[in-house]
């Protein structure tokens, strides 16, 4: 992400630091567990190899910051919650909340995140944070095509806001020109 830290300001109003650092009102105040935390540092190293894409520190920061938030958020510090990710669409789910707050760009950099997230959790380096958490591999690829499918839908609704500011521009232009 380019310029993670002017979009921050820009869009959110407060620094990057700020930001990872959460916001108390929204924050659930849970700690990640040991194996959460030590499985998202080691994801955090592994987005800047080129096995997980080779994503700049800045990057891999603002990943390990947005998996973060969710563990703590909606799966209460743990990884073996994960496995209730299918609850946070719909009315009153997690996903839901987010879109409310959020502009789209940013629920799709957490739902990059979390695909990402799981497809460190299906290489052979994260087995132990599996096991020790009771993922199937089978409920990782899931949970990976379903984070994937749901960034498509919110780059699709980004791409709907930007159209709607083109027309609402175009539109306008005509009656500008009339008053000059």
């Amino acid at each position: 992400m380019k310029n993670i830290y002017q979009h921050c300001r820009d869009v959110h109003g407060v620094s990057y630091k700020a930001l990872c650092a959460g916001d108390p009102e929204r924050s659930s105040g849970t700690n990640l567990t040991q194996l959460s935390s030590d499985a998202v540092d080691l994801y955090a190293d592994w987005l800047t190899t080129l096995d997980g894409t080779n994503l700049s520190q800045k990057t891999a920061d603002m990943y390990k910051c947005c998996v973060t938030k969710v563990l703590q958020q909606a799966c209460s510090g743990s990884l073996e919650n994960l496995k209730s990710y299918k609850t946070w669409i719909g009315r009153g789910g997690f996903l839901q909340d987010l879109t409310e707050r959020l502009s789209p760009a940013t629920v799709a950099t957490y739902l990059q995140a979390l695909r990402l997230f799981m497809n460190f959790l299906k290489t052979q380096n994260a087995n132990p944070f599996c096991k020790g958490a009771n993922l199937s591999k089978v409920l990782i690829q899931e949970a990976a095509d379903a984070f994937m499918r749901w960034h498509a839908a919110q780059r699709k609704g980004r791409q709907m806001q930007r159209t709607a500011v083109v027309a609402e521009s175009q539109s306008l232009i005509p009656s500008v020109a009339k008053g000059m």
